[in-house]
C-alpha cells in the first residue's frame, strides 16, 4: 500500500441482499399471523406454572440471538439464508408482544399495539423497495461480487451460468482504467477461472424448484397483458363495490344499532362498536369511501385504455388504503384487516408487474421472474 493511501470505509452491499430482506420480511410477516391464529383457535395457552410464564417474546430473542450468530461464524451463503429467515421470525414474535411492553398492566391487547406492529412491517416494506433501486455500480463493488461469488469454487457449487455471470463482472473489472490494481486482480482471477482447474457443476433443480419454475412458467404464459389488465379491473371492481357497501353499513349499523340485517363477512363487530371516538370513525368511514372512489376511477381509466393514468390512481388508492385505512381498522379491530391488506398487496404486485412487463421500454421488458437457473439468496 502506498503511503498516501487510506483505507476504504464506504460499505458495499451484498449481492442478492434485497432477496434476504424480502425472505426475512416474508417471515416476520408469516410469524405474527401464524402466532395470533395459534393462540386464537389454542385459547392462549401458556407455557409455565402458577410462577413463571415463558412469554413466546423470549423464544422471539433467541432465535435473534442464534440469527445474529449465525453470519458472524459462518461465511456460508446458507448462514445468511438462514439468519434472513430467523430474524425475520424472531422480529415477528418479539413484537408481537409490544403491547405488554408499553402498558402498565401488560396488557397484550392494547389497541394501538396492532398498528404499531403493522407500522413496523411497513417501515420494512419501504426499506425493502428501498434498497431494490439501481445504485452506481463502480469497479470496486464489481470486484467485491465476483469475490462473493468465487465462494461457489471453493464450495464445488458453481454451475456454468454463475461462472458466465463471474466472467462478465471481472472482464468489466479488467477494463477499467482509473484502478489498475482492481484490474490487475480481475485478470489474475479470470485467468483462474477460465482454466481447466475450475469444476463446473451441472445444477440439477429439485423437486420443488421444479414444481417452482413450472408454476412461474405458467404464470407467465397465463399473464398476458390483457390477462393482467382484466385481472386489475376485476380486483379493483370488488374492492371498490366491497369499500362502497362497508361504507354504508359502517354508517347504518354505527347510527341505527336496531337496523336489522346480517353484518357483512368483511365487517366486525369491533368496527361498529359506539365506544370508539366518533371522530376516528367518521376518519375510517372517510379513507374506505375515498378507497373505493380513487379504485372506481382507476379501474375505468384501465378499461378504457388509460392505463399510465388508472395505475397511478390504483397506485395512490393501495397507497391510501395500506398506510392509512388499515393502521385505524388494526387499530379498531386488532388483526381484522389482514386479509384486505394482503388483498390490497397483491393489487400492488399486479401493478408493479404491468408496468414493467408492458409499459417500459421495450429494451427493459422483463418476465414476471427469470426461469431457468433460479438465483440462489
Amino acid at each position: 500500500m502506498k503511503p498516501e493511501q487510506i483505507p476504504i470505509r464506504s460499505g458495499v452491499r451484498r449481492p442478492g441482499a434485497d432477496q434476504l430482506i424480502l425472505l426475512s420480511l416474508v417471515s416476520f410477516a408469516a410469524s405474527v399471523i401464524i402466532t395470533r391464529l395459534f393462540l386464537e383457535l389454542t385459547g392462549y395457552p401458556q407455557i409455565g406454572n402458577s410462577e413463571l410464564h415463558i412469554a413466546h417474546v423470549l423464544w422471539g430473542g433467541l432465535l435473534l440471538f442464534i440469527a445474529v450468530l449465525m453470519p458472524l461464524l459462518f461465511l456460508n451463503q446458507w448462514a445468511f439464508t438462514s439468519a434472513a429467515v430467523l430474524s425475520g421470525t424472531g422480529v415477528g414474535l418479539f413484537i408481537d408482544e409490544v403491547g405488554k411492553f408499553i402498558t402498565q398492566s401488560n396488557d397484550y391487547f392494547y389497541p394501538p399495539a396492532a398498528p404499531i406492529i403493522y407500522g413496523f412491517f411497513l417501515l420494512t416494506v419501504l426499506f425493502y423497495f428501498q434498497i431494490r433501486k439501481e445504485k452506481k455500480i463502480t469497479p470496486r463493488i464489481r470486484l467485491y461480487h465476483a469475490l462473493h461469488g468465487m465462494a461457489e469454487v471453493l464450495d464445488n457449487d458453481l454451475d456454468a451460468d454463475e461462472k458466465k455471470a463471474l466472467v462478465s463482472e471481472l472482464k468489466t473489472v479488467a477494463q477499467t482504467k482509473k484502478e489498475p490494481e482492481f484490474a490487475h486482480l480481475a485478470n489474475e482471477l479470470l485467468k483462474f477461472l477460465e482454466g481447466e482447474k475450475v469444476r463446473v457443476v451441472e445444477r440439477k433443480p429439485n423437486f420443488w424448484i421444479r414444481i417452482r419454475d413450472r408454476i412461474l412458467a405458467l404464470l407467465e404464459n397465463f399473464f398476458t397483458q390483457r390477462m393482467t389488465r382484466i385481472a386489475l379491473v376485476v380486483l379493483l371492481g370488488i374492492l371498490s363495490l366491497t369499500s362502497i357497501i362497508e361504507v354504508i353499513s359502517l354508517l347504518i349499523y354505527r347510527f341505527y344499532p336496531n337496523f336489522q340485517f346480517p353484518l357483512p363477512l368483511f365487517l366486525t363487530i369491533g368496527e361498529i362498536s359506539p365506544r370508539y371516538n366518533i371522530n376516528w370513525f367518521l376518519l375510517r368511514v372517510g379513507l374506505q369511501a375515498a378507497l373505493g372512489i380513487l379504485s372506481l376511477a382507476a379501474l375505468i381509466l384501465i378499461f378504457i385504455g388509460k392505463e399510465q393514468r388508472g395505475l397511478f390512481w390504483a397506485q395512490v388508492s393501495m397507497i391510501l388504503g395500506l398506510t392509512g385505512l388499515n393502521l385505524i381498522v388494526f387499530y379498531i379491530d386488532q388483526f381484522s384487516a389482514v386479509i384486505s391488506t394482503l388483498y390490497q398487496f397483491v393489487i400492488v404486485l399486479l401493478i408493479s408487474s404491468y408496468r414493467n412487463r408492458f409499459l417500459a421500454k421495450p429494451a427493459s421488458n422483463q418476465p414476471l421472474v427469470k426461469l431457468g437457473s433460479a438465483s440462489r439468496v
